[in-house]
């Protein structure tokens, strides 16, 4: 692996280490070095009547990355 990759994924590593559930995990969009997104894992919520899935970290980073994109657009 390139020093980037390592430098990448070591801030992935932290960034698992804040989910609150048992199994952690994190997720990033990156271009280059630099990264544009990142999540963890969330746990199933509930806010008023609607429900919330477990969030895998992936779907997660990919849709509140596309969510921040169209309100640039």
């Amino acid at each position: 692996m390139t020093n980037t990759q390592i430098n990448i994924v070591s801030k992935l590593i932290a960034l698992a280490e804040t989910s609150e559930l048992n199994r952690k995990h994190a997720a990033a969009i990156c271009r280059g070095s630099k990264i544009l997104h990142a999540s963890v894992n969330t746990s199933r919520t509930k806010y008023k009547k609607f429900y919330t899935v477990c969030g895998h970290s992936e779907m997660n980073c990919i849709h509140a990355f596309a969510n921040r994109r169209r309100r640039c657009v």
